[in-house]
């Protein structure tokens, strides 16, 4: 019988000494001696565990943060708390935060998590992917996710699933009123102490997806030598675009079109070619809203600008062909004898 701080057994104390002491075990030289074929499936076991975790983490962790119990301590919230007293780090702590209330809101994958039947990497994939979907389908559609992974879905699959159900509702759900933010664009850049600059401004869709393709295509390292953070190869990459442009003459149609369209019709044939599966993801991004696709009307106002560049592919049927000839050897031949 455990009476350590009066505590009785099948306590919350009891269950975390067991918990520590086969974790001890698993990381002590005695289980170093399991052969290395049978290490799949501690490791499947130790990803359920890692699942079970979280789910205790983030019900204990709300309890904690519903009773304001950092005020005992000292501390302003939770994340403050947790930094100071569980050795995380402020970014960390805060995640930690986010993560209870996102599994407070999607109860079904607290659930799951305790049960160890899906990953908390897999979790916070379907919270995102149910982000755009109204409150009151959220909970419906995680769980469907959830019985499709419980079936062998992959990640891809229920990115697929979650994007038909979001266009499905989309669909169903026009806004007309639903503004585009064209009206509501600026760019202000402000001028500072020795020439430096701060920009500020309002993007709109089909601005955002040209600046991130251009910062991503010029920002990336040089080798394994450069060593710029992100912010700054971002900013070295906006600054060689407009030298670009500069030394275009500033003439942005390059050579009459600046984006071209190409179209491959039937889409039966296009999902059957190589790349395939590369195509219908980009099309998954782009539903739910990822940088750099467009869609809707933002796509329709890309492709107003676009050199649309029609490709008609076939076979020809000699016999019409024969056919034609003969229609106009003989319109020649007539030609000839009314001439005389």
């Amino acid at each position: 019988m455990c009476t350590d701080g009066g505590q009785a057994p099948g306590s919350v104390a009891q269950a975390l000494r067991v918990a520590h002491a086969g974790l001890d075990y698993l990381n002590s030289p005695a289980a170093a001696e399991l052969p290395a074929a049978a290490t799949d499936s501690v490791l499947v076991s130790l990803g359920e565990l890692q699942a079970k975790v979280t789910a205790a983490h983030a019900a204990f962790l709300r309890r904690f943060d519903a009773a304001d119990a950092h005020d005992a301590d000292g501390y302003g919230t939770s994340a403050a708390w947790l930094a100071a007293r569980t050795q995380l780090s402020a970014k960390d702590a805060k995640a930690a935060v986010r993560r209870m209330r996102q599994l407070t809101e999607h109860a079904c994958l607290q659930e799951a998590l305790a049960r160890g039947d899906i990953s908390a990497s897999w979790a916070a994939e379907i919270i995102e992917l149910t982000r755009k979907l109204p409150a009151e389908l959220r909970g419906d559609t995680d769980q469907i996710l959830l019985d499709a992974a419980a079936r062998g879905a992959t990640l891809a699959d229920l990115r697929y699933l979650a994007a038909c159900a979001l266009q499905q509702w989309l669909s169903q759900h026009p806004d007309p009123d639903e503004g585009d933010g064209f009206d509501d664009r600026y760019v202000q850049v402000g001028v500072t102490f020795g020439g430096a600059a701060c920009i500020r401004g309002n993007l709109t869709p089909e601005c955002n997806a040209a600046v991130q393709a251009v910062l991503e295509a010029l920002g990336k390292k040089a080798g394994p030598e450069d060593h710029r953070t992100e912010h700054q190869r971002f900013h070295d990459a906006l600054q060689a675009g407009c030298e670009l442009l500069i030394r275009a003459k500033m003439v942005p149609d390059r050579a009459g079109s600046g984006t071209q369209a190409i179209v491959h019709i039937p889409i039966s044939q296009l999902r059957d070619m190589p790349g395939a599966s590369g195509l219908e993801d980009a099309w998954i991004r782009g539903r739910l809203g990822e940088d750099g696709y467009l869609t809707g009307k933002d796509a329709e106002a890309a492709a107003c600008d676009a050199l649309i560049v029609p490709v008609v592919t076939g076979r020809a049927d000699l016999t019409v062909v024969d056919t034609m000839i003969a229609l106009v050897l003989a319109a020649i031949d007539g030609g000839h004898r009314a001439a005389r």
